[in-house]
């Protein structure tokens, strides 16, 4: 049985999920420092759920020992993606307009001067708590985070 460095630990999951979903562009680095974790990071694609999972279950059955803790995600959204999630939080509620940013993404400074007390329902499924108060760059960002950008209409239901 092999023992993988944190060098070839980030390569075999950077290839892994390259692999496993091929229309993301991943990223995976050993941590600064003296960190023994590994830092995923990606634009769109997979949840950030489904990211974690798969890692795990990788670093945890894979033949040989990885010399790694774990893994830390990062998921950034393109303006596209942020679009979709907008115009699905619009639709929940749409007693607000999102702020948006010329090529369609969150405006986040002025977004921030919104907000929204409870949870929201999109498409069968509830997002937040009753009675908390979210700005509205958090609502997005608890939604968005839950999006397989590969198929968003599985979360966030058809545009209209």
């Amino acid at each position: 049985m092999a023992n993988y460095s944190f060098t070839e630990t980030s390569a075999i999951l950077r290839i892994a999920l390259r692999q496993k979903w091929p229309a993301a562009r991943f990223g995976a680095r050993l941590g600064r420092g003296t960190s023994t974790w590994v830092t995923v990071h990606w634009t769109d694609g997979p949840s950030e759920d489904a990211v974690q999972a798969f890692s795990t279950h990788l670093l945890n059955n894979s033949a040989g020992t990885h010399l790694v803790s774990g893994t830390l995600h990062q998921r950034s959204y393109s303006p596209a993606a942020e679009a979709l999630v907008i115009d699905a939080l619009e639709r929940a509620l749409p007693e607000i307009t999102v702020p948006r940013t010329a090529e369609g993404g969150l405006d986040t400074r002025t977004a921030h001067q919104l907000s929204h007390t409870g949870g929201i329902a999109i498409n069968g499924r509830f997002f937040g708590a009753a009675g908390h108060t979210y700005n509205v760059p958090d609502l997005v960002q608890l939604i968005a985070r839950t999006v397989d950008f590969d198929d968003p209409a599985a979360v966030l239901g058809a545009a209209r």
